[in-house]
């Protein structure tokens, strides 16, 4: 099986267990006698050891190898699974409490969750630079429909039998994950005899003194701030405005996911076959802050506001792979997967910073944290802009 496919499929069925737990960690934490606020926290601590631990096993896969860098952590986000679904029963009381192993999965959830990073290095590792945009496009594409069918599916599975269930599900994904390592996976960065990577790597605090590095970890950065408004207040908002309930909320969340899926994995291609990827990540830049711009001013009927979350969609579709792989050119061959440890500690930060400005902001008007999302991507752009057109934004293809 190709080597971009099987990361495509990890980084589908990981993205899955990620997706399934959205609608059922808040019910399940007040479960365990938790707090709604104690559930956030939860989320913060899938989300904050990313920060230092993707760059880590990134640098472990310059010296390991992909594949068994890639299996480590597998077994370790499998582990959290299991850990969850044990919480509630068999754990209960076991040194902790059954909200104690809670914690404790999502704490180990976190440490080991490096699978998009060695993903992204692995389509590195086997593409050229005029195809890498294309191929990272893949990927987003592979997230993007996790996105769109893991909330329902936790939503489903934990109506229908419990929210332990859910573990056992994401466990099972993560046991084909590894079964996809095992039989299917080859390996794409050799190991030479000391068991160490036949190439010399390159390591995370010389790939930050690179100006180039941190002007594009630095957009990164700032448009998953930007877009990570959305989700903590995407249901408040339409039901104030629009009076949609649950499940149209849903429904439009998945439209999201979905129009990510369209365009990184059938529009990237093409459109990265002629225009280089500084224009592109500019072009996406704008498309997205246009149309955080445009739900901040609270469009008039339903129509109008997918329209804008449309493009929402499209703007960040198109910059997130195109800017990626500006940095996975910035970083050189014998930095791939550090270098896309460090991207995505950039995503975790800016993703927990979103939700968190958003939360504040959303106390002084639904309509607050759009317009703040809208300048922190117009200053993304002003940043790209400013690094100018690096010799990695040409697709030679």
């Amino acid at each position: 099986m190709p080597a971009l496919i099987c990361a495509a499929l990890i980084v589908l069925l990981e993205g899955l267990t990620f997706a399934m737990v959205f609608p059922v960690l808040t019910d399940y934490t007040q479960e365990l006698g938790g707090s709604v606020a104690l559930a956030g926290l939860m989320f913060a601590l899938v989300t904050l050891p990313k920060v230092v631990m993707n760059p880590l096993w990134g640098g472990l896969s310059e010296r390991w190898g992909r594949r068994l860098a890639m299996a480590l952590i597998t077994l370790g986000t499998l582990t959290g699974s299991v850990l969850w679904a044990l919480s509630k029963g068999v754990l209960n009381g076991v040194l902790l409490g059954g909200l104690g192993w809670l914690i404790v999965s999502r704490v180990i959830a976190g440490v080991f969750s490096a699978q998009a990073a060695l993903s992204y290095a692995i389509a590195s590792d086997v593409s050229t630079t005029a195809k890498r945009t294309a191929s990272l496009g893949v990927l987003g594409a592979a997230f993007g429909l996790a996105f769109t069918v893991g909330p329902a599916v936790g939503g489903i599975v934990a109506d229908e039998t419990s929210a332990q269930m859910v573990g056992w599900v994401c466990a099972g994904c993560q046991g084909l994950s590894l079964l996809i390592i095992a039989f299917g996976l080859r390996e794409t960065r050799p190991v030479g005899d000391g068991g160490r990577a036949a190439v010399e790597t390159v390591g995370g605090a010389a790939l930050l003194g690179r100006r180039a590095v941190r002007g594009m970890l630095g957009v990164i950065l700032l448009m998953t701030v930007a877009y990570g408004v959305l989700i903590p207040t995407f249901k408040p908002i339409v039901e104030d405005w629009y009076d949609w309930d649950v499940r149209q909320a849903g429904w439009a969340l998945s439209l999201f996911g979905l129009v990510g899926v369209i365009v990184q994995g059938g529009v990237v291609r093409p459109l990265s076959k002629r225009i280089d990827n500084w224009r592109l990540g500019l072009a996406g830049l704008m498309m997205m802050s246009a149309g955080l711009v445009w739900i901040a001013a609270h469009p008039s009927g339903d129509g109008v506001f997918i329209v804008a979350m449309v493009l929402l969609a499209v703007g960040t579709s198109v910059a997130m792979p195109a800017i990626t792989s500006m940095l996975s050119h910035e970083v050189g061959e014998d930095g791939q997967g550090v270098g896309h440890g460090l991207g995505q500690s950039a995503t975790s930060i800016g993703r927990a910073a979103g939700f968190g400005i958003s939360g504040v902001l959303f106390a002084y008007g639904a309509a607050w944290p759009y317009w703040a999302g809208a300048a922190v991507g117009g200053i993304a752009l002003m940043v790209l802009i400013g690094a100018g057109r690096p010799a990695g934004s040409r697709n030679d293809g």
